[in-house]
């Protein structure tokens, strides 16, 4: 694999944090990341703006994947996505702005990073609404959001889930965040009530952006003929 142009990225985030603005949603080791063939997950302020500082310091990708929830940039070396909030199918699980108005620095790395709250919801709660799973590797992670920063966490998953939150709870106080799979199509459900009573316009937009990327994702792709061809 293609070595990651690391003065670039450096000047990159450098501009990203300078600028719009961003936090490491999770995983803040970012050059390990990419070493193990993973990515960079940036909550980012402005997406636009963020990629633009992106193509202007790194280069065009090979591809650009956008979806609702994230802009992905694929290079020969890494993936590196762009995320305007943390989100599961047009529900906001949390904005931006309170992503990056919580984030700070964490030892032995540069760049703001999402408080253990948040990077549990990216890590454990978005993972369990889209695939009914969890990542056995974040366990310590939940535990640690749970015991250190179970405020903020506890206020996430009861705005997202409502009375439903405290089985949620439950999983991270007692350290079995993988209990919850079963769990997986009841909180899904309500993660939507929830999103819909608190701001029923907003909601039905983002799942409606939602819906229309994923369509448009798998519309076949005509290929160009050329005119006056057979």
């Amino acid at each position: 694999m293609t070595q990651p142009p690391r003065e670039a990225l450096e000047r990159f985030l450098a501009r990203l944090e300078s600028g719009p603005g961003f936090a490491v949603a999770k995983q803040p080791d970012l050059w390990a990341n990419l070493r193990r063939g993973g990515d960079w997950d940036l909550v980012v302020r402005d997406v636009g703006s963020a990629r633009r500082l992106l193509v202007d310091e790194v280069g065009v990708p090979l591809r650009t994947v956008r979806r609702s929830y994230v802009v992905a940039n694929f290079f020969s070396w890494g993936e590196i996505d762009l995320l305007p909030r943390i989100e599961w199918k047009g529900v906001e699980l949390v904005g931006a702005p309170r992503v990056l108005t919580r984030a700070g620095r964490v030892p032995d790395h540069r760049w703001p990073v999402a408080c253990l709250a948040h990077q549990a919801v990216a890590a454990w709660i978005y993972p369990l609404l889209a695939y009914g799973s969890f990542n056995a590797r974040y366990a310590e992670l939940v535990a640690r959001a749970s015991a250190d920063d179970g405020g903020e966490l506890e206020e996430v998953l009861r705005r997202v889930f409502g009375r439903h939150a405290e089985s949620v709870l439950t999983a991270a106080h007692t350290a079995a965040p993988g209990s919850l799979a079963s769990l997986a199509p009841r909180l899904r459900r309500a993660a939507r009530l929830g999103a819909f009573n608190r701001s029923p316009v907003r909601t039905f937009g983002g799942m409606s952006r939602f819906a229309v990327r994923e369509a448009a994702l798998r519309l076949p792709v005509t290929p160009h003929v050329r005119a006056g061809a057979a």
